[in-house]
């Protein structure tokens, strides 16, 4: 009895929080599983099948999650600032026994990228400035971004994917971006 009792109120936490992060979100982009899809190509085809994988703005990890139980041997590094959804997220990687999945409660841009091998990108366009200069600045040399939706301001991209060619405003097209200098901070 005891066992149904927590079980059932575990559940009911989960779903409150799950509902409130769809409903107070604070940024409204989710990764959809069609774009999902296509970073999942393009690791493949670059061959990345190990490393690590920086998520930035995570959310409540599902796609973090999502990339980590299909690059098993990729360490997957979720980043959010938002407590409630680190600690969703931490949840659900449990709940899919996902083990090579760690979420990080920070700003993005107190993010340790030296060693990042790719980092995915679907953050406002307002501060994708400010991502081009942090991500220019911090990843190392053949390191990549996919960046989703909003293009970095003076990046060229080495790949583009519209991953909904209907659609002609570029929503959810991927670009991919190689740091090809060596910079020394």
């Amino acid at each position: 009895m005891l066992f149904y009792t927590v079980f059932y109120a575990v559940l009911i936490v989960i779903t409150v929080a799950v509902l409130a992060d769809r409903i107070l979100g604070s940024n409204g982009l989710a990764t959809s599983r069609r774009a999902a899809r296509g970073v999942l190509e393009i690791l493949e085809k670059r061959n990345i099948q190990e490393g690590i994988f920086i998520d930035f703005g995570s959310a409540s990890g599902w796609f973090s999650i999502f990339v980590a139980k299909r690059r098993p041997k990729l360490k997957v590094i979720g980043v959010e600032q938002d407590k409630l959804r680190v600690t969703l997220a931490r949840v659900r990687a449990r709940i899919h026994g996902v083990g090579n999945v760690q979420f990080l409660s920070q700003d993005v841009f107190s993010s340790q990228l030296e060693q990042a091998d790719v980092v995915y990108i679907f953050l406002p366009r307002d501060i994708s400035g400010d991502v081009a200069e942090f991500l220019r600045a911090r990843m190392h040399r053949g390191a990549i971004a996919i960046v989703n939706t909003f293009p970095l301001p003076l990046w060229e991209p080495v790949d583009i994917i519209p991953t909904r060619p209907e659609r002609k405003d570029g929503f959810e097209t991927l670009r991919v971006y190689e740091q090809k200098e060596k910079l020394y901070r």
